[in-house]
């Protein structure tokens, strides 16, 4: 089961992991305002019991063990970069010089609410020479590892399982939504050029930027197709329902064959170059891609639907862009990305005690040779 916390709703899926995959068994979504007109997604202590209780439905509907997967919404994450350097001595790079990179570079100082998820190594410099791969095997003196680390605000993941632990529910597995949304809606090719993912859901809006196939950097912006709507109600003056469907209606970046439109296409127009160009800015401000040579993904039920939105971000964003019209995307992308993982953990563990072994012999043989 995984579990996403969105900005107006919370959404569950539950899936029967089979040797081909997953089988999607349920789906349900949750919105905020059932609960409490006008309460926050950022009132932790309202909708904890919430989700509490919409868990252990689902797990009387479970036939056996039911795993849990915890997606943190981008504002409760963030990526930071850190470099690192250690000594080898003149030794052949095993693992264990790997390992120790990695750990040299978890010593990074964030604020107290906040701590290391996972280091997600990007470039090795083994005696100035640059490589992506891990130089396994390769003589040298010093191992240079850039790494971005992937953040998670400790408060609020410690806030929301103690409250779960209170129903007698935990957590198996915590995953940034964003990170499992880039692993599954981007392409290798696109993560190893760079490309940037974009989550426009209806209050919110998260980028992650990938280059040499880690991300890099990830932002999150307090805007979403929630405002396009408003911004319509208000226009308009229609009721909120209404103006959602007449958005539904429109194209941007064209001409409308129904004149009635034209002012409805107005208004989207000018709140989705807003939040494009607030994108762009972030990105610039981040000096971490070309956008003229990267690519762009549009994702969330806030924005994809919307016709015509495909050219109009390109021509804002200059770049090529695709727009996902995948509902639920996040809540997708957890359960797809966990399946995936742990389809191949026990291959990834195996090849990785092998090479540590291998590694020993090699070191033991070019030291008898070295006599």
């Amino acid at each position: 089961m995984a579990i996403e916390w969105g900005s107006t709703s919370l959404k569950m899926i539950m899936a029967l992991h089979t040797k081909h995959g997953f089988n999607i068994e349920d789906v349900q979504s949750i919105p905020y305002k059932s609960i409490k007109e006008g309460v926050e997604w950022t009132d932790i202590e309202a909708l904890g019991p919430l989700l509490a209780g919409a868990i252990s439905r689902f797990r009387k509907s479970a036939d056996g063990r039911l795993e849990s997967i915890l997606g943190v919404p981008g504002y409760y994450t963030g990526i930071a970069e850190n470099s690192c350097k250690i000594d080898i001595a003149g030794s052949v790079v095993g693992q264990e010089h790997i390992y120790s990179a990695i750990d040299r570079c978890s010593q990074y100082n964030l604020p107290d609410d906040w701590s290391i998820m996972q280091v997600l190594p990007r470039l090795y410099r083994l005696d100035g020479q640059y490589t992506n791969k891990e130089p396994i095997g390769i003589r040298g003196h010093e191992l240079d590892l850039n790494s971005s680390l992937i953040c998670v605000n400790q408060t609020f993941v410690t806030q929301l399982t103690d409250i779960l632990v209170q129903h007698g529910i935990y957590i198996d597995y915590i995953r940034p939504t964003l990170l499992s949304s880039g692993s599954v809606f981007l392409t290798e090719a696109q993560r190893f050029s760079g490309s940037i993912l974009i989550d426009i859901g209806e209050k919110s809006t998260d980028i992650i930027v990938y280059r040499d196939r880690v991300p890099i950097f990830s932002e999150w912006f307090p805007v979403g197709g929630h405002n396009i709507t408003n911004d319509i109600s208000i226009g308009l003056d229609l009721p909120y329902e209404e103006a959602k469907r007449l958005k539904k209606r429109c194209v941007v970046g064209e001409i409308p064959l129904d004149s009635s439109l034209e002012y409805v296409k107005q208004i989207a127009e000018m709140r989705i170059e807003e939040i494009f160009q607030l994108i762009k800015d972030s990105i610039a401000s981040s000096n971490t891609v070309d956008m003229e040579g990267c690519s762009a993904v549009v994702l969330g039920d806030g924005i994809a639907h919307i016709r015509g939105v495909r050219s109009f971000a390109s021509n804002i964003l200059g770049c090529d862009v695709k727009v996902d019209k995948t509902s639920d995307a996040g809540l997708y992308a957890l359960i797809n990305d966990h399946v995936s993982k742990s389809m191949s953990y026990q291959e990834v563990e195996d090849k990785s005690n092998i090479q540590i072994i291998k590694d020993k012999i090699i070191n033991w043989v070019l030291e008898l040779f070295n006599k």
